[in-house]
């Protein structure tokens, strides 16, 4: 019996104690944060939520981190009306959540002269913003300088083919093969093509400057045979070719900068992908939006403030990670020190200048996934482009273009 008393003594102790911390927890009020993010993010953004909770007490920060199938998780948690109060998001999604009025007017708090212009556009719709960009996002050619000399000189779409040409051989390829629209969308920019009218609301990838860039795609592919198809990759991604010497110039994004820092042990930079006047270079951005059902919205748009703050973008400058979207961190010394590579970081913030948000819709991701599918055969060259964009195949993506934002 005494026994038993004890337990239910310890039992009861236990119980109120716990009681006791879940009113503690309770008086806080709870935001409800999510985002993706490699390891390294991950790191900052404990640090910054971390920072953050010491300044504001009364504040606990719920961080839910989706390294995986981010969207895919965020729409469940939107559809079971469980969502986060804040949300990190990018512009290639964010016109769905849009649409389906998920997302808060963030006009009112964003001071547009603190970012560049082209962030912003990437989150804009109808005059009226919806998150508050972090980094912007495009890309430019690494290169591998103890191969590739006077790299400079790439100012044409036929300069970067021959130089792609050139510097193929029996060491390595001149250039990356990608399948993602993200990276052959460049292509077709140059002759003022692409998958969507700039505003969103008609199929291009089969007008005549769609065709002619994506014809040159294939063509340093299969005749030039300076772009690798996909099974000769050898199980690698095309990082890992450039990191191992085996492609001597790599078109992709910011986000490569730490782990190349780290990892390459060759002499390299960054230049421009070629443009004319008349193109201009695709721009894409991620940034922090407020849930329209969040229940504690003043205290979310105060977190929202401090993300996008200067101290905290610069915590995510400081590691080669992005380009920051604001301005004063984009210019000063911790994105431009020419003591790190790339030594050309201005050329990231260069591009700017003539840059446009890629031209996106609420249906995007069902539009880019068809397309991906139709023009994978086409760049191994098991397809004609005549044969996987026809007439009924444009007509059938156009659709998504009809029920879209």
């Amino acid at each position: 019996m005494k026994v038993i008393l004890y337990i239910l003594t310890i039992f009861s102790i236990l119980f109120i104690s716990g009681c006791s911390d879940c009113h503690k927890n309770s008086s806080k009020i709870i935001i409800k944060f999510s985002s993706w993010g490699s390891r390294t993010e991950y790191n900052i953004l404990k640090n910054v939520i971390s920072d953050y909770e010491k300044i504001n007490p009364s504040v606990k920060i719920e961080f839910i981190h989706v390294p995986e199938n981010y969207f895919r998780k965020l729409h469940l948690l939107y559809a079971s009306k469980t969502a986060p109060d804040v949300v990190f998001i990018n512009n290639t999604y964010a016109p769905l959540y849009i649409k389906s009025g998920l997302l808060e007017d963030l006009s009112s708090i964003i001071d547009k002269k603190v970012f560049y212009k082209s962030s912003l556009d990437c989150f804009s719709y109808n005059d009226k913003i919806y998150a508050i960009p972090r980094d912007i996002s495009n890309l430019v050619i690494y290169v591998n300088k103890n191969i590739v000399k006077n790299s400079d000189q790439i100012k044409t779409i036929e300069d970067l083919r021959l130089y792609a040409k050139r510097h193929t051989n029996k060491k390595h390829f001149g250039l990356n093969y990608e399948s993602n629209p993200v990276f052959w969308l460049y292509y077709l920019e140059y002759f003022n093509g692409g998958i969507l009218s700039d505003d969103g609301n008609n199929i291009i990838i089969n007008k005549p400057e769609s065709i002619k860039g994506l014809k040159l795609y294939t063509d340093m592919i299969n005749k030039d045979k300076s772009i690798p198809h996909n099974w000769e990759l050898s199980s690698m991604t095309s990082a890992q070719l450039f990191i191992n010497e085996k492609t001597a110039m790599y078109l992709s994004g910011r986000w490569l900068v730490p782990i190349f820092r780290q990892k390459l042990k060759f002499d390299w930079d960054v230049i421009p992908f070629p443009s004319t006047k008349q193109s201009k270079t695709l721009t894409d951005a991620s940034g922090w939006a407020l849930s329209k059902s969040s229940k504690n919205k003043q205290e979310a748009i105060d977190f929202i403030l401090y993300l996008s703050s200067q101290k905290v973008s610069e915590k995510f400058t400081e590691t080669g990670l992005i380009t920051p979207a604001r301005i004063d961190v984009a210019s000063s010394n911790i994105f431009l020190d020419t003591t790190k590579k790339p030594k050309n970081a201005k050329v990231f913030i260069d591009i700017l200048k003539q840059s446009k948000p890629t031209p996106v819709n609420s249906n995007y991701a069902k539009i880019t996934d068809d397309v991906t599918n139709a023009i994978i055969p086409i760049l191994n060259g098991n397809k004609s482009i005549n044969d996987n964009l026809s007439d009924d195949f444009i007509n059938k993506i156009q659709k998504y273009c009809d029920k879209s934002l």
